[in-house]
């Protein structure tokens, strides 16, 4: 009975480690992710075209 208590409690920990790091993982996927910045070109390119459209 006392190793069965041991076994579980340990299988019960692991499952709690294994979620928490599931957890973190799939938080860092889903975390909404800056868009990159323009380069100097496109900031140009874009205020080129904004011109001649007026």
């Amino acid at each position: 009975m006392l190793t069965f208590l041991i076994v579980s409690a340990a299988i019960f920990i692991a499952v709690k480690i294994y979620n928490k790091v599931q957890d973190s993982i799939i938080s860092e996927e889903t975390a909404p992710k800056t868009p990159p910045t323009p380069s100097k070109e496109e900031i140009l390119l874009t205020e080129i075209r904004d011109l001649l459209k007026k």
